[in-house]
């Protein structure tokens, strides 16, 4: 049986508050910016939640992203992605990246485990309470 648990990292070669910002609007805690060589990184973060690379998603855009994208369970890239990397992934997405792509990765990912639909309803039902 599939966990209902996921978790969230962040691990980019850029650098930006912005990036930083909105992990912590979000909740995301695991966010680790400025790494050249992500292939440690996540393969540590992995060991540390006890999963492997077949329990992990990896969303990237380019060259340095395939190392990982190779191993991991499933690969996605923004619709703005190198071609080459567009050839290789298991999706992509509708959008460009700053416009959307990670939040359809996402929602690909909760409909495989079938928690999208369980997701909204949970989140609209709450809504409805702050109105009452």
């Amino acid at each position: 049986k599939c966990s209902r648990e996921l978790k969230i990292a962040i691990v980019t070669g850029r650098e930006s508050k912005l990036v930083e910002r909105r992990m912590e609007d979000l909740g995301v805690k695991l966010v680790f910016q400025g790494v050249r060589n992500k292939l440690p990184m996540i393969s540590n973060l992995l060991k540390g939640m006890n999963l492997d690379w077949k329990n992990a998603a990896y969303m990237g855009d380019d060259w340095n992203d395939f190392p990982a994208m190779k191993r991991c369970g499933f690969s996605g890239c923004p619709n703005d992605a190198a071609e080459a990397i567009k050839n290789v992934v298991d999706f992509v997405s509708t959008k460009n990246g700053g416009e959307g792509a990670v939040r359809e990765f996402i929602e690909e990912i909760l409909k495989g485990k079938e928690m999208l639909d369980d997701l909204i309803a949970n989140y609209l039902a709450n809504l409805e309470k702050e109105f009452e």
